[in-house]
């Protein structure tokens, strides 16, 4: 695995461990959960919020816990990036068979006012609530990932970013910063 890689994994690592004990666990998908339904303004039992609720239960059963390889209920770095580098980086097929649903769930989150696409507003919300990134940060890599021209991110610009940051190795491009600069 490459250098660039390796940094855009533990950076992905870092934004899913929510409370930064180092390791991922089921509690950091819930307090994802729960920090992304009280920046929405949500009350438990919400459609939203359970919506919410389950969709980060779901990443953490079907794709989190998966990577667990010693069966401890914690993830680490090192258990991350060999799941990652076995699912997904060898073939980018493999994006499409393993992680598309969870991500077209969050596209769904994220545009929280059904329009089918993702305005800055949405992105940045979204980003700087669950993974802290900073909000100027996440509105630079907003912009940056859609075409010129364009206000809103589609479902497809989505996927390409998430493509491009799990594939791409040019060290400039903007899908790098995806979830916190590197």
């Amino acid at each position: 695995m490459g250098e660039l890689r390796e940094r855009k994994l533990r950076r992905l690592f870092d934004a899913i461990d929510t409370d930064g004990n180092g390791v991922i666990t089921r509690h950091d998908l819930t307090l994802l959960s729960a920090r992304y339904i009280s920046e929405l303004g949500l009350e438990p039992g919400q459609p939203q919020a359970e919506r919410t609720t389950a969709v980060t239960e779901r990443f953490w059963d079907q794709l989190i816990a998966p990577m667990d390889a010693d069966g401890s209920g914690e993830v680490t770095p090192a258990e991350l990036h060999a799941a990652l580098e076995h699912l997904l980086l060898g073939d980018r097929a493999a994006y499409a068979a393993t992680i598309r649903a969870s991500n077209d769930v969050y596209f769904d989150l994220c545009d929280t006012d059904g329009s089918g696409q993702i305005s800055e507003r949405e992105f940045v919300r979204l980003m700087s609530t669950t993974c802290g990134i900073p909000a100027g940060d996440a509105a630079r890599t907003f912009r940056s990932l859609i075409p010129a021209g364009q206000e809103t991110m589609t479902r497809e610009n989505w996927h390409q970013a998430m493509l491009a940051f799990f594939y791409d190795e040019d060290p400039d491009a903007p899908a790098n910063n995806l979830f916190g600069q590197l």
